[in-house]
């Protein structure tokens, strides 16, 4: 593609997100030493934007997509309503005013994703991570600082040598962090503003690849005493390791420990099965650790856990901590597909009692002290309802933050069509309902609560081992 072409493609793209230039009437201005250098770099388009897609097929794509969403999911209304929703589709449908490359037509249709309020029921930009990594081997550059985006949706520092955790982002490159934020937001997927503030502060730099572009430096504007200071940092050339293409490093999402006060300590950073043999070693072991060391009271850290296979802790975790039969859920609604056409004809929905009530296999190494699972705003899907299977069938006690994704959460979702902008869109076929009555508009809320401090994961932990030691 040429560049004269990318250039007008970007006209196109300036129409879906507003940069806004800090004001000069801001309470805060520049500081004299660095005002000269700031917003001098603008953002650029990618160079991977993907193929064009005409105005009529855009039309066609949002139409096959959300037709493709009205025939897999079981109540659209689970998360959003019906008058929502199309007021949603026909603004989108205004906007389009001429061709667009796939990722112009992503950047229109995500912001659908906040709409539909369900981190399994939205679109992505295919290929995401492989699609950057080519990028930035033909030169983009990414955001470089790792970051945190509060419920007032102010944007934080994490931490670098030359910025202190905690620092406060006002502007980058010249734009309003406030005006950023929001257009990331819209457009990421997630039950709650919360549950989407943790996905994008997590992936800051991807969702501000794929939304506002690259850039071969970055000015950050810091709030100061008095003014706002100007930090010019690099872009970086690659991705953080944790987010590069393939499985996650295994000894990085999984680990075991003792705590002060002989507390075992377990974390599972996901679900899937990436390594389902070495994982059920991995509990065997870390369980036969915990009798040997005599722990008395076991904390299972699930903060992180975005979910994958309730196999992962039905078969590695819940036969170690009780002997007790127990159930995951109390129903669920479905939409009906060839492998359960006991429900009713294909393509319609059913309402069906769940049957898999559970005796867990006695372990050698049963631990039967007090067992604490630990609850965050990123905990999600399989790892929600690990959480309230342990919650209602009184198995462990739940600590931590109320979940963003309901305690009622939706899952077994499908990919879905989208016609020639070959977009990645999926919905769920089912929704779960939990064994207790405790409602499901809200996330599952903590036995303990525990306060999380955004720039110290170890807080958390802390409060509950002084709980239990107290």
């Amino acid at each position: 593609m040429t560049q004269k072409k990318l250039l007008t493609i970007g006209l196109i793209a300036s129409a879906l997100f507003t940069t806004t230039a800090y004001s000069s009437n801001s309470d805060l201005k520049f500081c004299e030493a660095t005002h000269a250098t700031s917003g001098q770099v603008q953002f650029s388009m990618p160079r991977d934007v993907g193929p064009i897609v005409s105005e009529a097929d855009i039309h066609q794509s949002l139409d096959t997509w959300i037709e493709n969403v009205r025939n897999t999911h079981p109540d659209i209304s689970y998360s959003v309503s019906e008058t929502k929703l199309n007021e949603a589709i026909a603004t989108l449908h205004d906007e389009v005013k001429g061709p667009m490359s796939q990722l112009e037509v992503f950047r229109l249709f995500s912001k659908l994703n906040s709409v539909f309020a369900d981190a399994h029921n939205g679109i992505m930009y295919p290929d995401r991570l492989n699609r950057i990594t080519k990028s930035l081997q033909e030169g983009d550059r990414l955001f470089p600082l790792s970051v945190y985006i509060a419920p007032d949706h102010k944007l934080y520092a994490r931490g670098t040598d030359n910025i202190k955790a905690g620092t406060e982002i006002l502007t980058i490159n010249g734009t309003k962090a406030s005006a950023i934020v929001e257009e990331l937001l819209i457009r990421a997927r997630g039950d709650s503003d919360a549950l989407r503030r943790d996905l994008v502060s997590k992936r800051f730099a991807e969702h501000f690849w794929q939304i506002l572009g690259t850039a071969p430096r970055f000015d950050i504007g810091t709030k100061g005493d008095d003014c706002i200071e100007v930090h010019t940092l690099d872009g970086a050339a690659s991705l953080p390791e944790e987010r590069k293409p393939g499985a996650p490093d295994f000894d990085s999402v999984f680990s075991y420990k003792i705590l002060d006060g002989n507390i075992g300590y377990l974390h599972a950073g996901i679900f899937v099965p990436y390594e389902y043999d070495r994982w059920l070693e991995f509990t065997e072991t870390a369980f036969t650790n915990f009798a040997a060391k005599g722990v008395t009271s076991l904390i299972i850290d699930i903060r992180s856990n975005g979910g994958g296979d309730d196999q992962m802790w039905m078969n590695g975790i819940v036969p170690y901590i009780t002997t007790k039969t127990w159930d995951r859920m109390a129903n669920y609604k479905l939409r009906i597909t060839e492998d359960d056409l006991e429900e009713g004809p294909l393509g319609g929905v059913a309402i069906s009692d769940y049957t898999g009530t559970t005796t867990p296999e006695k372990k050698e190494h049963l631990f039967t002290g007090d067992v604490y699972v630990v609850t965050g705003v990123a905990t999600y899907s399989s790892a929600i309802m690990f959480a309230t299977a342990m919650q209602d069938n009184g198995i462990a006690t739940i600590a931590g933050t109320e979940t963003g994704g309901k305690s009622c959460s939706t899952g077994n979702f499908r990919t879905l069509g989208t016609g020639k902008s070959e977009l990645y869109a999926y919905a769920p076929l089912h929704i779960y309902n939990r064994k207790a009555d405790k409602g499901c508009e809200r996330g599952v809320i903590p036995d303990v609560p525990l306060k999380e401090d955004p720039f110290n994961s170890s807080a958390a932990i802390e409060q509950l081992v002084a709980h239990i030691n107290s």
